[in-house]
């Protein structure tokens, strides 16, 4: 009679056969031949043939069960499960690793890294697994990651990033790197609430109608044009972008050398916006301060239209923006 920690208990059965491996031969082999045997003694490998041992975990110690200690030894094994194996309601991600022994490891490291654990488990990487992580997204986007150390690769998805690796120490090094670009990622998206700096010019030849609304050809000089970008020619706000199109094709944004048709209202060729007109987007003083503070976000031709702007809005006030 014999007991293994499993996967959701302690497991207790009893042993049908042990089979040792032939001399010189690997145990892990599928091909290896393996000899039946009555007993085993100390440093011996063998396979063990016994019921309900589906949901054993890997590196649980393995204890022959004696008269009227059986209580004692499923306390002590259960002890062993519920130190390593995790599921709280805490903020965290979740880590995943081939053995006990693996997943102690990445625990140890992992707190001595001040990395938050919410769910640490055996095994491959599951469905459920990618779903607890992605329930995190709508609280912290940073803790939507998996782990898995010494396991089967798995895909990430759009919400969930999921990293493995043979070698402990390069999956918390490809951790720590997704971490500090996902951090910038999300404290850039801070911006999206703010008109972005952008520069763009009317290209000749290139109105395919005149009005109500305006369909002109523009060329980006700088910084990026989005949807329901405001635009100004010489400190007067005269439109907006109302949709913009690249090769017949909508688009929602346009970077610098981009050059597209867009949709202006309210405005007339050849009154408001003429050939050759260069327009910048209207940004107003608190959106430039903004930007200004968090001009690490934005692109070097970002911030030169950025100046641009502040020095067109300065020559009426000369301490616009300051």
């Amino acid at each position: 009679k014999i007991m293994i920690g499993g996967l959701d208990s302690v497991i207790v059965t009893k042993v049908r056969a042990l089979l040792q491996p032939a001399a010189h031969a690997e145990m892990r082999d599928k091909k290896s031949k393996f000899l039946h045997v009555k007993s085993v003694s100390a440093a011996t490998g063998v396979k063990i043939s016994a019921p309900h041992i589906d949901s054993v975990l890997a590196g649980m110690p393995l204890c022959v069960v004696d008269e009227g200690c059986e209580e004692e030894l499923r306390k002590t094994i259960m002890e062993e499960i519920e130190d390593v194996l995790i599921e709280t309601d805490r903020k965290g991600i979740i880590v995943k690793a081939d053995t006990i022994g693996s997943l102690e490891a990445m625990l140890k490291l992992c707190k001595e890294k001040n990395i938050p654990i919410r769910k640490a488990s055996i095994g491959p990487v599951t469905k459920k697994d990618v779903l607890d992580a992605e329930s995190n997204y709508e609280q912290d986007p940073l803790h939507c990651i998996l782990l898995g150390f010494n396991i089967a690769e798995a895909a990430s998805t759009e919400k969930v990033k999921v990293i493995t690796n043979q070698i402990i120490y390069k999956l918390l090094d490809d951790y720590e790197e997704w971490h500090i670009e996902a951090k910038k990622k999300l404290e850039a998206r801070k911006l999206d609430k703010y008109t972005r700096p952008c520069k763009i010019q009317v290209l000749a030849n290139c109105i395919f109608r005149a009005t109500n609304p305006l369909i002109v050809g523009v060329e980006v000089l700088g910084g990026i044009m989005k949807i329901g970008t405001p635009l100004m020619k010489e400190r007067n706000r005269i439109t907006q972008v109302k949709s913009m199109q690249e090769d017949k094709k909508s688009v929602q944004e346009a970077g610098k050398g981009k050059q597209i048709a867009v949709s202006l209202p309210n405005v007339t060729a050849g009154r408001q916006v003429k050939e050759g007109d260069v327009l910048f987007s209207a940004l107003s003083e608190q959106e430039f301060i903004a930007l200004k503070k968090n001009a690490r976000f934005l692109s070097k031709d970002e911030i030169q239209v950025l100046k641009e702007i502040a020095e067109i809005y300065r020559e009426e006030n000369p301490v616009w923006g300051v």
